[in-house]
């Protein structure tokens, strides 16, 4: 879940904060955005599928536009490869 008030990714069941800020990277590809935050050992992953429903569709295109317009996020998109 994606909190705009708290700038911050909300993950599983405990709900793991992970912020937007300098050490997020984003990654779109066709199917996925991928998301890495921090660095080395400790650094996270997780992904967001881009199918779904009209509504998970319209979720991600919005998370997608707030990242590229957010500074300290690195986002870049990826070509398909088939």
């Amino acid at each position: 879940m994606f909190d705009q008030d708290q700038n911050a990714f909300l993950l599983g069941n405990r709900q793991h904060q992970i912020g937007i800020g300098q050490n997020l990277k984003v990654v779109s590809t066709s199917r996925h955005l991928l998301f890495y935050a921090g660095d080395g050992k400790s650094q996270e992953k997780f992904y967001i599928p881009k199918d779904g429903d009209q509504e998970h569709q319209e979720n991600v295109a919005y998370i997608t536009d707030y990242l590229e317009k957010t500074s300290g996020v690195q986002y870049e998109e990826k070509d398909r490869r088939e």
